[in-house]
């Protein structure tokens, strides 16, 4: 496996599905157009969120900021905090979703010093889930792009080659 890894302990699997339980169940909504996706897939996308929240907080010795909104006098709705106190937001995704145009991603953060775009995948047979960081990006680049992740497509797939992803998911 290649040193850009960080696989996810069965444990904070465990977390992030009862981080998305609880998250779902404060967010539910009865209006359907609020949110089209199945109740299933609101709390999937969460859970992915949350895992890969986890996973990079362990590695990176993060603060994060659970549950959502907690203590944003201090934070601000951030995802987690560094030792220097810089506010980071954590985005997971595990596959391209073009949302601007053919070939761009655009994701939208909340005001902070840094944030991450993580991939997170599954390793057929053993069940081992995976996150790899795609890209970092610097408050200096958020700022001037009205505090949203841009990557496009082949970027996306560069960084991820260059990470040694199975070439299954490029």
């Amino acid at each position: 496996m290649s040193g850009w890894f960080l696989r996810a302990t069965e444990e904070q699997k465990d977390q992030a599905l009862r981080n998305a339980d609880s998250a779902h169940v404060v967010d539910v909504n009865d209006d359907p157009t609020f949110d089209p996706r199945t109740e299933d897939m609101q709390i999937e996308n969460k859970y992915i969120g949350f895992l890969g929240e986890l996973v990079v907080c362990n590695k990176f010795n993060w603060i994060r900021h659970f549950p959502p909104g907690h203590d944003t006098f201090i934070h601000g709705y951030t995802d987690a905090t560094d030792k220097d106190g810089q506010n980071i937001e954590i985005k997971t995704r595990r596959a391209f979703y073009p949302n601007h145009s053919n070939d761009m991603m655009v994701l939208q953060v909340e005001e902070c010093d840094l944030a991450v775009l993580l991939f997170l995948w599954e390793e057929e047979g053993s069940g081992e889930s995976y996150v790899v960081v795609v890209k970092w990006f610097n408050r200096s680049f958020l700022s001037t792009r009205s505090w949203n992740m841009w990557i496009s497509r082949s970027i996306w797939k560069q960084n991820l080659r260059e990470r040694e992803v199975p070439k299954r998911f490029l």
